[in-house]
């Protein structure tokens, strides 16, 4: 049995939660389920990278992967659900993160949007393309409806010349992909289709490089999130690769149900009228509010922890060394685990 990209990055996730969260909290990250747990998850654990890195993962996909884990003596279970590194599994996750650099640019939670930017990309580079050839018969990359007319709009509202388009295009990707050492620009490269030039499916490029497939898919999303990322940073520096992002980048990732929480909060709701009013449990309320402190820095939070509490939860974090909720009221046996949710939420890397 051979440990894929896929294996370590699970190892990687498991390691971070630290036995704290059951083996199925990874399952929920990779496929990106927006839920108020799975993103506290991704925040707590600071494994928000790979949230939503690996949507088609299949339950039954996931359990193998750990069996071949505990096969290979990189597991070991502590109960039903959950798991920790043995030593062999500490020194291949060292080894691991240290061969595959590129994990770096690695944000699943800031770019869930990858797959349409990609699709855009794609389809602009075969527009432009054929343009400055003047080929107006060709079977579009992208099947996507929704693509196929944000493309158009693109060129309606840019009306740049046709021999324009293409050197611009080049000129912002070249500038794009020279700015890292780790990334590889041939991973994207060799999937784009061109005038007469059909672009490789993620199969054929993983089998032309040698890689095996869950290690090519990462390196892909890597890469695209590097991208992305430098467009965001510099948009005066890429004019025409900022118009791919502009509508895809959402400041509050808020889930719907945490949508509504938050504006009967705003309203001057308590927690019990809204839990009243929506008709839920007031544990789930609780769990929107924590999502809310996690995503937006400016809540308050002093209407549920008060200003000393706050200060004594995050004294006994950074005592203990531990984000399990369990260890950290046993040391402020007055605190709630929702206060203490709270805070670390709010506080979040910087405690």
């Amino acid at each position: 049995m051979a440990i894929t990209f896929l294996h370590g990055v699970v190892l990687n996730c498991l390691y971070k939660i630290n036995g704290e969260r059951t083996i199925y909290s990874i399952y929920h990250l990779l496929n990106g389920k927006k839920s108020s747990q799975t993103i506290q998850d991704a925040k707590f654990y600071q494994i928000s990278q790979y949230f939503k890195t690996f949507p088609k993962l299949s339950r039954e996909h996931f359990d193998e992967l750990i069996t071949d884990l505990e096969r290979e003596h990189l597991l070991l279970r502590t109960s039903q659900q959950s798991f920790l590194l043995t030593e062999d599994g500490l020194n291949y996750l060292k080894t691991f993160l240290a061969q595959h650099a590129f994990i770096h640019y690695l944000d699943g939670y800031q770019f869930q949007q990858d797959e349409v930017f990609w699709e855009r990309l794609s389809l602009i580079v075969q527009v432009a393309s054929n343009l400055r050839m003047e080929e107006i018969k060709y079977l579009p990359v992208q099947r996507n409806k929704d693509v196929q007319a944000w493309i158009k709009r693109f060129l309606v509202i840019n009306n740049i010349k046709r021999t324009d388009l293409s050197k611009m295009l080049y000129d912002e990707m070249v500038r794009c992909l020279e700015g890292s050492q780790l990334v590889d620009p041939s991973l994207l490269v060799m999937r784009l289709t061109g005038f007469r030039n059909i672009g490789k499916t993620k199969r054929q490029a993983a089998e032309l490089l040698g890689y095996e497939h869950s290690h090519y898919h990462y390196q892909f999303v890597s890469l695209l999130h590097f991208v992305m990322s430098e467009i965001h940073k510099n948009e005066k520096k890429y004019p025409l690769l900022h118009h791919l992002l502009l509508d895809l980048h959402e400041d509050v990732p808020l889930t719907d149900s945490a949508r509504l929480t938050l504006k009967l909060i705003n309203n001057g709701l308590l927690i019990e009228e809204i839990a009243k009013i929506r008709k839920l449990k007031l544990n789930t309320i609780q769990d929107h509010i924590v999502e809310i402190a996690l995503q937006i820095q400016s809540f308050d939070i002093s209407p549920y922890v008060s200003e000393e509490l706050q200060k004594r939860i995050v004294l006994a974090v950074k005592k203990i060394t531990s984000r399990q909720l369990k260890q950290i009221r046993q040391e402020i046996v007055d605190a709630s685990y929702f206060e203490i949710r709270l805070v670390m939420a709010q506080l979040g890397d910087n405690i």
